[in-house]
């Protein structure tokens, strides 16, 4: 499998987790209507971290526990405010709005993530990158003008300042954990990454699970449909896309990643159509034909830059 995903381009490996990450609508919100945050979160991170524990062996074990102080504090960071903390706002946040409202935040994520990566990694950009990474904030724009004409994240801002907030606070840490994720993988493989993030966020999120106000109602166990919905959650939207991701992210710049994941809320509003059988406009496929052709040009001119890092570097499970 490793091998496999060492000849496919970076940006395709980090296409398909945001695949992964946006078929979430058709099974999130469901669980969100009969469930706490603090229980979601919780149930998606155990069952995310069960899926991997099989291939922990003794190397692995012992590379795991090969880590300084610095790089145990920022894998901290990744498992409370990544997985713990910008987990509940985002659940809270599409309870309270819609999820194109949050969708259109993420579209903005780039930007903090350019501005880290430039200051803390040292990545290096020329004019065309900022001319290419603005037309993709353009094109998601566009992608969404559909909501912003209908005036629903208006309304959103306006009636629901506190899931924006929230929203608003999930996406600046998920843009802050592309770099620290980027930072330790440039020494660390993807799997000690992520069992690493797993294992503390779901002790946090059982600390959290434990301590919250309303029980959990244990009697939907025995249903097979909810049961379904919060393993697809925790296994193929949240560990495997995980996965992925830093697999891709690992031959990557961070950068340019925080460009390519602005596919994650256009496949989003795609599979959305879907669920209400909406159709797009011209202009939002207008706006998606732009997006492709021009994460298409970034990512290549990328190559260019670093291509002995994308052809050369091996990734390890």
């Amino acid at each position: 499998m490793i091998s496999i995903l060492n000849k496919i381009h970076p940006a395709f490996v980090i296409l398909f987790a945001c695949l992964l990450w946006a078929t979430d609508i058709f099974v999130r919100y469901p669980v969100t209507l009969k469930l706490e945050s603090q229980h979601i979160i919780f149930w998606e991170n155990l069952f995310g971290l069960v899926v991997f524990l099989p291939f922990l062996n003794k190397s692995k074990l012992k590379d795991l526990l090969d880590i300084n102080l610095k790089e145990f504090l920022m894998l901290l960071f990744l498992a409370l405010f990544g997985s713990t903390i910008a987990g509940y706002f985002f659940n809270i946040s599409i309870q309270l709005a819609s999820p194109n409202t949050f969708s259109f935040l993420q579209v903005f994520q780039p930007l903090l993530v350019v501005a880290l990566a430039s200051y803390f990694l040292k990545e290096k950009f020329d004019q065309l990158f900022i001319v290419w990474g603005m037309w993709i904030i353009l094109s998601a724009l566009i992608i969404q003008s559909n909501e912003i004409e209908l005036g629903t994240i208006f309304i959103d801002f306006t009636n629901h300042p506190k899931a924006i907030l929230m929203g608003l606070a999930a996406m600046l840490i998920w843009g802050i954990c592309t770099v620290i994720g980027k930072k330790l993988l440039e020494k660390h493989t993807p799997y000690k990454i992520f069992m690493w993030r797993w294992i503390m966020s779901t002790c946090f999120t059982g600390m959290v699970f434990i301590t919250a106000k309303k029980d959990f109602d244990y009697s939907l166990m025995t249903e097979p449909v909810f049961i379904f919905r919060v393993l697809y959650i925790g296994i193929i939207c949240g560990s495997l896309a995980m996965w992925f991701y830093y697999h891709g992210l690992k031959r990557l710049k961070a950068s340019t990643t925080s460009f390519v994941e602005l596919a994650y809320p256009v496949f989003g509003m795609i599979f959305a159509s879907f669920q209400t059988f909406g159709k797009m406009t011209f202009l939002q496929i207008l706006g998606l034909v732009s997006l492709v052709f021009a994460v298409t040009i970034l990512v290549n001119n990328s190559e260019d830059e670093s291509g002995n890092e994308i052809k050369d570097k091996g990734t390890h499970f």
